[in-house]
């Protein structure tokens, strides 16, 4: 979240008094003409009015960062809950001179912003050791091509500003674990994962067919998962300790790397459909090119503006 300025940086932090993650002192100044606490009121009751029941909205760490938890749907209402709820936000915070960004590192000093998903996989059965077979196998399946994955849901150069270790970001390495933040995949409960290795930048409905196509090949060619649970930070661990977990491949470290891996995933590719994807990678690959002569600042205030 932004405060909207004339003059050469149009866009700055909000001023906050121990803005912090999930603290109640950030509510402090609710009421206040020109206070962001008000406006999210405003936000909340203009969601409700369009039938979108926000389950939690608390704050984050970085100045003016806020997380907005929505509700759970099937893959395709879900995108578009997501989007209409982006739009009431944006126009909300807009009448009252704020600007919401999605940028996925809007300052460099503070934690950037991400659009995690959450997954659930149901297989109709009643059997614990059918289900978590399927749902095994569907994970299996996206840790297999999530470096491919990776150029739909880390589908800016803006993104690989965000994705680095030990920010809670899901890190650089292909890995899962129990609970944790330092990996793209965590397991929260059962079939219950959620997606780390997104942010707002992306194409939500393009990043979720990517996910679930590499998930549903996986589960219909019953891939093991033979990746370990990782319960530490794999940039912590030695090379030695992450191959007995099999991690040993890193995410994309560039938009360009990412757009190569899924060129070059034929499995994946074949599912969603080769002329679809051919079209996105030269969109994508057009785009870079249009960034590439901007200067850091410039950039990221054309980003801003757009995102």
């Amino acid at each position: 979240m932004e405060k909207n300025f004339d003059g050469p940086k149009k866009y700055r932090p909000i001023y906050h008094d121990g803005h912090s993650w999930s603290t109640s002192r950030v509510l402090a100044d609710w009421g206040r003409e020109g206070s962001l606490t008000t406006v999210l009121d405003e936000m909340a009751d203009q969601l409700d009015a369009a039938g979108i029941a926000i389950q939690q909205l608390h704050a984050e760490s970085a100045p003016g960062q806020y997380e907005i938890v929505l509700p759970p749907f099937e893959p395709l209402k879900a995108c578009d809950t997501l989007l209409h709820a982006r739009q009431i936000i944006e126009s909300t915070a807009a009448r009252h001179g704020f600007r919401i960004t999605l940028h996925p590192k809007p300052w460099a000093h503070a934690c950037g912003t991400a659009s995690h998903a959450h997954l659930s996989i149901s297989s109709g059965s009643d059997n614990a050791a059918t289900t978590s077979h399927i749902y095994e196998s569907f994970y299996a399946g996206v840790l297999k091509h999530l470096r491919a994955i990776s150029a739909f849901t880390y589908s800016s150069s803006a993104s690989y500003e965000r994705a680095v270790d030990g920010y809670w970001a899901g890190g650089r390495w292909v890995a899962w674990g129990s609970q944790n933040r330092e990996t793209p995949l965590r397991k929260i409960d059962g079939s219950h994962w959620e997606f780390k290795a997104l942010d707002g930048m992306a194409n939500p409905y393009l990043a979720v067919a990517g996910i679930l196509a590499a998930g549903t090949k996986g589960a219909i060619d019953k891939t093991p998962l033979t990746f370990r649970d990782c319960e530490a930070d794999p940039a912590s661990l030695t090379e030695t300790q992450r191959k007995e977990l099999g991690v040993t491949e890193m995410l994309p470290q560039s938009l360009d790397e990412a757009l190569e891996a899924l060129r070059t995933d034929e499995d994946l590719v074949n599912v969603l459909h080769s002329g679809a994807v051919q079209r996105y990678i030269d969109t994508k690959t057009a785009e870079t090119a249009f960034l590439a002569p901007m200067d850091p600042e410039e950039r990221r205030e054309w980003i801003l503006e757009r995102y």
